[in-house]
């Protein structure tokens, strides 16, 4: 009798969150014991140059910024994500595969058709690793991408369908999460994506700084 594999997909991320089914036995199945290689480590290219990426973050980080400003966002300068941290990368691999796995992939590959045009909204969940927009992004983007959804970060006629985690995962965990995928990128990439976040939180705090005096 043929499998179906959307199915056996299921069942083995059950496996993966410590879901039993019921005509299962024995121990259970963690994501170490899947020893799943990561994207980084499998030699994936990445053409675009520090410079590209630097300027890239920076502009989408400023209109980021100035659409959101006013709002309560938390900007983490010393608490946000570090990859260095192995312990917060073994919490975040445990968080990605018991709540993000299942939509972005095992590699963080996303759906098929992500990369499509939605006018309206409905894009299938994007590619995490290098070859998606998350390298694009502000460490703060995307924690409150995380935090409170997709669409809170989208137009209100564009349907975002990345769910809230704001009641699932504390702020310890988001922040883990980040840096397990982070981590999973090339390491040129993830210099460059923390020196543009340097140079973003900089520019925050100096506009801040000026606004204070301003005032």
């Amino acid at each position: 009798m043929a499998v179906d594999p959307h199915e056996r997909r299921r069942a083995r991320l059950d496996k993966m969150r410590g879901v039993k089914s019921s005509d299962q036995g024995g121990p259970k199945e963690t994501p170490d014991d899947l020893n799943l290689p990561s994207p980084a480590r499998a030699g994936l290219p990445f053409s675009d140059s520090s410079k590209f990426l630097i300027i890239a973050i920076i502009i989408a980080g400023g209109i980021y910024f100035a659409w959101d400003y006013g709002r309560d966002v938390i900007y983490s300068v010393w608490t946000g994500e570090d990859p260095q941290k192995v312990a917060q990368i073994e919490l975040g691999r445990t968080v990605y595969y018991q709540h993000c796995a299942y939509c972005h992939g095992d590699y963080l590959e996303g759906q098929a058709d992500w990369d499509l045009a939605y006018p309206n909204g409905g894009r299938p969940p994007v590619p995490l690793d290098i070859s998606g927009p998350a390298p694009l992004h502000t460490e703060d983007l995307i924690y409150k991408i995380i935090k409170e959804g997709g669409q809170s970060v989208s137009p209100a006629s564009y349907r975002n369908n990345m769910p809230a985690y704001q009641n699932v995962l504390n702020e310890q965990e988001i922040w883990a999460v980040i840096a397990f995928m982070v981590d999973q990128w090339p390491e040129r990439t993830q210099k460059d994506w923390q020196r543009a976040n340097m140079v973003m939180r900089e520019r925050l705090r100096q506009q801040q700084s000026d606004e204070t005096q301003t005032q």
